[in-house]
């Protein structure tokens, strides 16, 4: 409380601001632990029977995957109220991800063995480290057949270092809050096959869909098509980068090259589903010039980048004021790069995974482009630093803007 935090700002004395953050952090933890062991206990006085999630205590809720994962949630004044309901028995995780991996993620998980409620950070591909200070409240626990469900509730911003803030997402051109979540059947968590996973977009704020591709979807002015590759044989190597060539004139069955037109979204898939285990990431480039004869290979002048995805996101809108520009003075062929994985070897795998465009013949207020930073071909890796320089500053003309 304020008062016991006033206290302790005169009785420490010399104490360091670390020191007095950890015994406030360490007074909160005994506070909320008692207040939470109370409730728990009153609720066992109730009903000490397994009873069904109520759901109707959250204003929101999201399916992470299918059959096997889902939220709820409700913000109410300076904290998030959160529910997981996952098909586990051993343990579930839940975090706010820097992107779609581990790394960077702030990450809670109970274990029902223990019955313990782990606040903690992940730096890396392996199990996350407990926070100094605990800052999410077990509410409620249990299992029941092959589902377990917890409760929790933690501020919305919080003074620890090791947590990571909800903001404010509830609409663009703010991004929507990228979540990941694990679950298993050990009685610790543990290494989690790629089926026991997900990483996906959500908007703790608001009330619409969580996506501007559904306000796409449901735009009856806009033309869609898809593109996809055809029965390609997946190298039996662990990295292949293959590249494929779209004629966007041909098709899409337009019969004037000259009257551009504007894509305003793209949306993945992967097909059959089961190849998610092999694809990396697609790279989409455009370009003026036509086709090559041959598939492109990784020398081919590809043009400029357009569009990158990754498994767990799901796609891009554009801002309603731009648009990628098609045929008249834009581009003219798209080079999809998909990145494949066969780390195991797997023989015989075919894949027609591909994505589709969102595009409309009334031309947007302006062209969008793509600005990439740094060294976005991976030219500098393993090359040291100049000899007494602590920093290498890159610089690449802009061109136009």
């Amino acid at each position: 409380s304020p008062a016991i935090s006033q206290e302790l700002m005169y009785t420490t004395g010399g104490v360091s601001a670390t020191n007095l953050h950890l015994l406030r952090c360490n007074l909160r933890i005994g506070m909320a632990r008692q207040a939470v062991a109370i409730v728990l206990a009153l609720t066992c006085l109730l009903s000490c029977a397994s009873a069904a999630l109520d759901t109707s205590k959250y204003a929101r809720s999201k399916v992470l995957k299918a059959d096997a994962m889902k939220m709820y949630w409700r913000i109410e004044g300076d904290t998030v109220h959160l529910a997981v309901e996952a098909t586990a028995t051993g343990w579930v995780g839940f975090g706010l991800g820097e992107t779609t991996g581990m790394a960077g993620a702030d990450i809670v998980y109970y274990e029902a063995a223990s019955s313990k409620l782990i606040d903690s950070y992940a730096v890396s591909h392996a199990k996350p480290t407990a926070d100094s200070c605990q800052d999410w409240n077990l509410i409620s626990a249990e299992k029941s057949g092959d589902k377990l469900v917890v409760e929790m509730s933690r501020r919305l911003v919080s003074t620890d270092t090791q947590d990571r803030n909800i903001t404010n997402d509830a609409a663009a051109p703010l991004l929507p809050t990228t979540v990941i979540a694990a679950w298993g059947d050990s009685a610790e968590i543990a290494y989690h096959c790629s089926e026991c996973r997900v990483a996906v977009a959500v908007r703790f704020f608001g009330t619409g869909d969580d996506s501007r591709l559904a306000g796409l979807k449901a735009d009856t002015t806009l033309k869609q098509h898809v593109l996809n590759v055809n029965n390609k044989a997946i190298a039996v190597k662990e990295t292949e980068y293959a590249e494929f060539c779209f004629d966007v004139q041909t098709l899409l069955g337009r019969n004037d090259s000259t009257t551009p037109m504007h894509v305003v979204g793209f949306e993945p898939f992967i097909n059959p589903a089961s190849n998610k285990k092999y694809i990396h990431h697609y790279t989409l480039y455009g370009s003026s010039q036509a086709c090559p004869d041959t598939e492109p290979d990784s020398g081919y002048n590809k043009g400029p980048m357009v569009w990158v995805w990754a498994p767990g996101s799901e796609g891009n809108a554009l801002p309603p004021q731009a648009g990628v520009r098609m045929l008249g003075t834009g581009l003219k062929t798209l080079i999809l790069q998909i990145h494949y994985d066969n780390k195991k070897g797997d023989k015989d795998q075919v894949d027609n995974s591909g994505f589709k465009i969102f595009y409309t013949d009334t031309l947007r207020a302006n062209d969008a482009g793509v600005l990439q930073i740094g060294d976005p071909d991976v030219n500098l890796y393993g090359q040291a630093l100049p000899s007494g320089s602590s920093k290498l500053t890159l610089f690449v003309a802009a061109g136009s803007c």
